[in-house]
């Protein structure tokens, strides 16, 4: 195969982590809902942008069904991948998160997408453990902050299971995310300090480390917690930091070209913004009321950029060409 072979356009790279785009619109559906729960206005906006990341979620989802069927060795490679492979259960949780955002008004869609989500979430959590474990092929430089994916997945399932499953179910989800969360989380830290820098291709993954907090305190206070109490203050007060974290590396970050992995960036904002907005619509928090605008704002504008830039790669055919990351080792 030639070089230039490899960069012609194939369904066989579609990449699985476009489902992030899945994750990234629902997440902003539910901030938009919060907000206007928060400001007292119509929820016409978080009910649109559900139904978009649902249409999203089948295009993708078709589109990837195909390239099972025709290139299922790529796929294969992709799913053993050390680095791509954490980007797996982005299928299941953009199930997840869409399930949360439909609940509202199509319960029976939410639960039939959750119990889905939920159970394939579970097969990938293992199945990623697992291969940490044990792939010997593994080395320090696949280590990524994409790593916390299949660790917020099980977070995330509380958000619409509390309607669907019993609390026991909920809870285990929920016990397993925050325990492997506290665990990856000096692992992914000591890499990003002491190791190599990240490719930069993979810089927007900074970002999921807003994620774990963010979404965990959204489920505590689902579980039966509430806003203001040390468990959601903690997360919160986490969650804010790495944001502000963030926003500090913007220098840093505009090194990374663009592609699908520009879509971690949108996730992580959206569910900052929604505890903002539901710890300050709970407490009455000042501070929280305008920094979930704030961030409402900066997520509304970064989905609408990376959907834009998406849609631009796939006129010009560059979504479907090799994204070179770390290869294992021999």
């Amino acid at each position: 195969m030639t070089p230039d072979s490899r960069r012609t356009p194939s369904i066989a790279h579609l990449p699985v982590s476009l489902f992030a785009s899945v994750m990234g619109i629902g997440g902003l559906a539910v901030a938009w809902r919060r907000a206007a729960d928060v400001f007292r206005v119509s929820s016409d906006i978080g009910k649109a942008l559900t139904w978009v990341a649902f249409g999203v979620f089948g295009v993708v989802a078709a589109a990837y069904a195909v390239k099972l069927v025709r290139a299922p060795r790529a796929v294969a490679t992709e799913w053993s991948h050390p680095v791509k492979m954490a980007f797996v259960p982005t299928i299941p949780i953009g199930m997840l998160v869409v399930a949360a955002a439909l609940m509202p008004e199509h319960p029976h869609v939410a639960e039939w997408l959750w119990w889905t989500g939920a159970v394939g979430q579970l097969i990938a959590t293992v199945a990623i453990v697992r291969a940490w474990i044990g792939n010997p092929k593994i080395r320090t430089e696949h280590i990524h902050p994409g790593w916390f994916v299949p660790v917020v997945g099980p977070i995330v399932v509380p958000l619409a299971g509390v309607a669907f499953a019993s609390a026991q179910v909920n809870w285990f989800f929920f016990s397993v995310g925050l325990v492997y969360w506290i665990a990856l989380f000096p692992v992914v830290l000591g890499r990003l300090i002491a190791a190599e820098p990240l490719p930069a291709r993979l810089l927007p993954t900074l970002a999921i480390l807003i994620s774990p907090p963010a979404v965990g305190s959204i489920a505590w206070v689902r579980l039966g917690g509430h806003w203001g109490d040390p468990a959601s203050t903690i997360l919160l007060s986490v969650a804010v930091f790495q944001g502000i974290l963030l926003l500090s590396q913007i220098p840093q970050l505009r090194k990374a070209p663009m592609g699908p992995a520009n879509w971690a960036y949108t996730f992580p904002l959206a569910a900052l913004t929604a505890a903002l907005l539901a710890d300050a619509g709970a407490t009455g928090c000042g501070a929280c009321k305008w920094l979930g605008v704030g961030f409402l704002a900066l997520t509304s504008a970064v989905v609408t950029w990376v959907t834009l830039c998406t849609i631009r790669s796939i006129v010009k055919r560059t979504l479907l060409v090799p994204d070179p990351l770390p290869a294992p080792a021999p």
